[in-house]
């Protein structure tokens, strides 16, 4: 009889996080373990998530709450998990980490957390990331998505004998998207050089820091575009800095796509500014086209990320070094050239989601039959 996983994630977009648990139920042994999803859902209201899991031939089941951090919301978790037969519960994100413990207690499932790390962008999520460290410390194991976020779980308290470090993997493309097509989709001609970052519009991905960076790399790069490729809070203040700073024919704000990773084809540079990461799926999506990478020396960037070899590697926070590196890259056609091919070697090798699925796989059959702690 095949084990009863169920994977529940508080979302209701298809971004990042959401492509992973994808790829990781196309990979996992189907003769061994049935796979669940189950997200939250407000009333007369559709997610996106579980209609794209469904799409693709997955067991989703939506978990309706009427508030974000009621009883209710256990008391139903709980009810998934005794009537499905689950064995194994697997949450990703604050929502799902918290009244996923108090439910997996409740129905005496082990419950396995999986942290991409903790942003502490603002007082309400520090307070968030501060419940969230408490319910790793009471999970009966935690999956770290980068060897960097497994120190910081264990400085928050979290036993080592229970933190599982599984890194973020990548599906590579089956198909290369035309570099052409792309370019002109997005009106950049060939011979500009076309600067690609992408992400939640939001503090710690430090777009701000990026888009100062440019400002400051213009008079030595004359033909360049950046676009931003993503929503969030801070598009506002984002667009607002771009015209203090006369960048309005440079940087686009292009908005959240679906077809990110396949615009990457079209690449010069991928940038990654963030301030905090737990292990970026952006670096490995960039890197899968063998599009060279500069980034910040942020979380488990560096796992990735190896100076001169698979990318450049900044300090954090500093648009000076940001902009130095760009400008480096911008200008040399062969290092570029080199980088692209070390770091599509690097995740060819080892960042794969069957080597993934493995590791996964380990850790469900510790899990099964040992009941909550």
């Amino acid at each position: 009889m095949r084990a009863r996983i169920l994977h529940l994630r508080p979302s209701n977009f298809v971004g990042g996080p959401e492509k992973m648990i994808f790829e990781h139920f196309k990979n996992v042994d189907e003769k061994k373990y049935h796979l669940l999803l189950g997200s939250f859902q407000e009333e007369n209201s559709s997610n996106p998530m579980l209609l794209a899991g469904r799409a693709m031939g997955f067991d989703c089941l939506s978990i309706e709450t009427r508030l974000k951090f009621g009883l209710d919301g256990v008391r139903k978790i709980a009810r998934v998990l005794r009537d499905k037969k689950i064995d194994v519960l697997v949450a990703h994100g604050y929502k799902a980490d918290i009244l996923g413990r108090l439910a997996s207690w409740m129905a005496k499932v082990p419950l396995v957390i999986v942290s991409h790390g903790w942003t502490g962008e603002s007082c309400k999520i520090r307070w968030f990331d501060a419940v969230d460290k408490l319910f790793c410390r009471a999970a009966d194991a935690v999956v770290a998505v980068s060897e960097e976020q497994g120190r910081r779980l264990a400085l928050a308290g979290v036993p080592a004998r229970r933190i599982h470090v599984i890194k973020n993997c990548i599906q590579l493309p089956e198909h290369t998207r035309d570099r052409r097509e792309v370019r002109e989709r997005y009106g950049i001609p060939e011979g500009t050089c076309w600067l690609v970052a992408g992400g939640r519009l939001s503090p710690e991905k430090n777009f701000g820091g990026l888009i100062e960076a440019v400002r400051r790399m213009a008079p030595s790069i004359p033909d360049f575009r950046l676009s931003i490729f993503g929503e969030g809070p801070e598009r506002r203040f984002l667009t607002g800095l771009i015209d203090r700073h006369g960048l309005r024919e440079r940087v686009r704000l292009h908005g959240f796509t679906e077809d990110f990773p396949g615009l990457l084809a079209g690449a010069d540079l991928f940038v990654l500014s963030s301030l905090t990461e737990g292990l970026p799926v952006v670096v490995l999506e960039a890197m899968a086209y063998g599009i060279p990478v500069v980034a910040t020396d942020a979380g488990g960037t560096r796992e990735v990320v190896s100076d001169g070899e698979t990318g450049v590697l900044v300090p954090l926070d500093d648009p000076q070094a940001l902009a130095d590196a760009l400008v480096r890259a911008a200008s040399d056609g062969p290092l570029r050239e080199r980088l692209g091919k070390g770091g599509f070697e690097l995740v060819n090798s080892r960042f794969t989601f069957a080597h993934q699925a493995c590791q996964y796989e380990g850790l469900y059959d510790a899990m099964i039959g040992k009941g909550a702690r």
